[in-house]
């Protein structure tokens, strides 16, 4: 039992290596999972919102129909005959193409609330559950318990390397922030300096003006003075 786990596991894990096809699918997933979880970890304070939650739906449809393209021609003769010959591969298409549809109406209309709509929505979730799907369609492995038991220890698998990529980079921004912060201390604080060596400047320009007033009224008043000194006289 252990050995077929195994051995389901890495035909699950090396699909992307014997077909180039699946690579072609997944990669735009990958990086946009996380790209965008990376995104939502940098802005915390920002939400989905609810347009780039029906946009996001619309990933079920596009790949299901895919998929569903890809059962179509999996064997001569090509046909509807295979999706009746693979038939757990069309129900998890199908299931899922459902699945957008249902949370295309959701979104498009609003209908739940956004705790509900947005997480279900978001594109960690949404990618994480195509990509499951395509790994099983591409497999060559028949769908039973042990198959169930793989795709969900996949699916942990995967969402665990996703949490430790979400903490790397949390920390890295982290980091940014605080040098950011640190650049911004420092600029504050040269500003302090500017602004109290202007005010020190200005002190002494302040003095000296005094200062050339203070004489220029000394001598108006010895003039007059002398002048009141030879009226007299």
């Amino acid at each position: 039992m252990i050995r077929e786990i195994i051995s389901r596991f890495l035909d699950l894990l090396f699909i992307p290596g014997r077909n180039l096809e699946v690579l072609w699918l997944i990669t735009p997933l990958i990086l946009a999972t996380i790209i965008m979880t990376s995104y939502f970890k940098r802005y915390k304070d920002e939400e989905l919102g609810w347009n780039s939650a029906v946009g996001n739906s619309l990933i079920y449809l596009f790949v299901s129909i895919s998929l569903l393209r890809y059962i179509y021609f999996i064997q001569e003769p090509v046909g509807i005959i295979n999706y009746t010959l693979y038939l757990s591969k069309t129900i998890f298409t199908l299931v899922m193409l459902l699945l957008g549809f249902i949370l295309l109406i959701i979104n498009f209309q609003h209908l739940l609330p956004k705790k509900i709509s947005y997480p279900a929505s978001s594109p960690l979730t949404i990618n994480l559950i195509v990509y499951i799907v395509i790994m099983f369609v591409y497999s060559n492995i028949n769908f039973d318990w042990i198959t169930l038991i793989i795709l969900i220890l996949f699916f942990a698998i995967i969402r665990f390397i996703l949490f430790l990529i979400q903490k790397v980079m949390e920390s890295i921004f982290s980091y940014f922030d605080s040098l950011k912060k640190e650049e911004d201390i420092e600029s504050l604080v040269n500003v302090k300096k500017k602004i109290e060596n202007e005010e020190r400047e200005l002190k002494k320009t302040e003095k000296i003006i005094k200062g050339k007033k203070l004489k220029k009224v000394n001598l108006e008043k010895k003039h007059i003075r002398k002048l009141k000194k030879v009226l007299k006289k």
